[in-house]
């Protein structure tokens, strides 16, 4: 009995792993999966140095989102 009990809480627990790992944990991440085929460019390069430039060296994550967002097409994902 102990065996059949551990044995379906494990099947459990890695279906739930395997659930996890297909599912996106937020937006940022579900922003960069989306655009993960876009090739990294010196415009975009060039627009990133400018933006942490304007912003005395603070906000980078905001910036590349940003130059992300603008170069990059948003792509389905099934």
């Amino acid at each position: 009995m102990k065996f059949k009990s551990a044995l379906f809480f494990l099947t459990i627990f890695f279906s739930s792993l395997v659930l996890a790992e297909s599912i996106p944990a937020n937006p940022k991440e579900m922003f960069f999966i989306e655009r993960a085929n876009c090739p990294w460019t010196d415009s975009m390069g060039k627009d990133l140095h400018k933006c942490i430039v304007d912003s005395n060296g603070f906000n980078a994550t905001m910036c590349h989102q940003e130059v992300v967002a603008l170069h990059c097409k948003k792509a389905s994902i099934n």
